[in-house]
């Protein structure tokens, strides 16, 4: 196909004055290479005498396009219908030169008009349909209309304008606006960094000053909507936090409460324990069986104490978890919590302190208590006997 678009155009240049072209189907003088050509690639033309029709209309069935010159492409756009997978031909570019745009080519510098056309259509395109951006459209006035607190601000586009050959490759910078254009808070930012900057320009010039400067507006429109979520994300995460602060109180408040009830248990079982081992204290089996109750109410006070540990453990990992997320979202935001994490912490303090003390003193009561139960059991006899005989004498 190159052969054939390279000999149509050397042909053209050579009998510019015996070649016609009205909109759509292209005349030139009988010439038996090109019709070979033409025949070679599958692609019909008609021959009247001694001259040849080539319909520059007809889609031949591969996603192949013809275009007699750079106008003609621009006029004819809408009957592309796969860019990017279609192999479009022009013929004649600045009247010496063609372009040929296999399908899947990336953006080539030396024809960018038709990569950047492309682009602009499919940007204009995209934009009209975004109603959350645009107010309204006025097809026939090639307008769109843009709302604010100042009132509407009319934006003016050229559908067929040849300027965007001058940009660099818009591809890149229309995928980045697709892709913002997904959060609505980020149009509306996008909209502000427009209008500051287009209201000054003449309204039919409006729509290709937002092409020409999209990467600067979208970069500025970003950075309003970093800010805004930074905002939002700080008082979602103060509205969080006031919730789990709560939980992390009440979880402390629990683990008290069971922590007290075993301080409280402690002196009581033990006293109760020394009472009935002192009542029964010339019987040995029973004392022995005293201390045995009272060991496995140790046990079972240890276990009580380990559950209340493991608690604030978990506590404790929840609220060091919660801790990371909110550094992580800015040191600035954790300061506004950092002295409700210090009460949480310092409250976990005291009580993992208790607990342990608490574990030393249950140890240290059931040593005591099998020492008096050993001296009941194996000494008060003696000291009795000597009592006697120090009496009597």
């Amino acid at each position: 196909m190159i052969e054939l678009v390279k000999a149509l155009n050397e042909f053209i240049g050579k009998n510019e004055n015996k070649v016609s072209f009205n909109g759509l189907v292209l005349e030139f003088p009988k010439d038996e290479n090109l019709i070979k050509l033409f025949k070679a690639n599958g692609l019909s033309i008609e021959i009247d005498g001694q001259v040849c029709s080539f319909n520059l209309g007809v889609n031949n069935g591969d996603r192949s396009y013809f275009f007699y010159n750079e106008n003609d492409f621009l006029r004819r756009y809408d009957s592309i219908s796969e860019f990017d997978d279609s192999n479009i031909y022009v013929l004649r570019v600045a009247n010496t030169s063609y372009w040929v745009k296999t399908a899947g080519l990336s953006f080539d510098p030396s024809f960018s008009l038709l990569f950047n056309f492309n682009i602009y259509r499919r940007i204009l395109a995209f934009i009209l349909r975004s109603t959350d951006f645009i107010s309204y459209s006025i097809e026939e006035k090639h307008e769109f209309i843009l709302l604010d607190v100042q009132g509407p601000t009319e934006i003016g586009y050229n559908p067929l304008d040849v300027r965007v050959a001058q940009l660099d490759n818009l591809k890149p910078v229309f995928e980045r606006l697709q892709e913002m254009f997904e959060k609505y808070e980020f149009q509306q930012f996008f909209k502000e960094a427009v209008l500051i900057s287009i209201k000054k320009v003449e309204r039919g010039d409006r729509f290709y000053r937002l092409i020409e400067s999209l990467s600067v507006f979208l970069d500025h429109a970003e950075k309003d909507y970093k800010i805004y979520l930074k905002k939002f994300a700080f008082e979602n995460i103060k509205s969080k936090f006031k919730e789990e602060r709560t939980k992390y109180f009440e979880s402390i408040e629990k683990n008290i409460d069971s922590i007290n009830k075993q301080v409280t248990a402690f002196p009581l079982t033990f006293s109760a324990s020394v009472f009935a081992s002192y009542q029964v204290k010339e019987k040995p089996f029973i004392l022995f069986f005293i201390l045995l109750a009272y060991a496995l109410y140790t046990f079972v006070a240890w276990k009580v104490l380990n559950v209340s540990y493991r608690n604030l453990e978990g506590v404790r990992n929840d609220v060091n978890d919660e801790s990371a997320a909110i550094k992580t979202a800015g040191i600035v935001i954790y300061q506004e919590f950092e002295e409700d994490f210090n009460k949480v912490y310092a409250k976990l303090k005291q009580l993992f302190n208790l607990v342990i003390i608490l574990r030393v003193v249950l140890i240290f009561l059931l040593v005591l208590f099998m020492a008096f139960v050993i001296h009941q059991s194996f000494f008060s006899n003696v000291e009795i006997a000597l009592d006697k005989i120090f009496t009597g004498i």
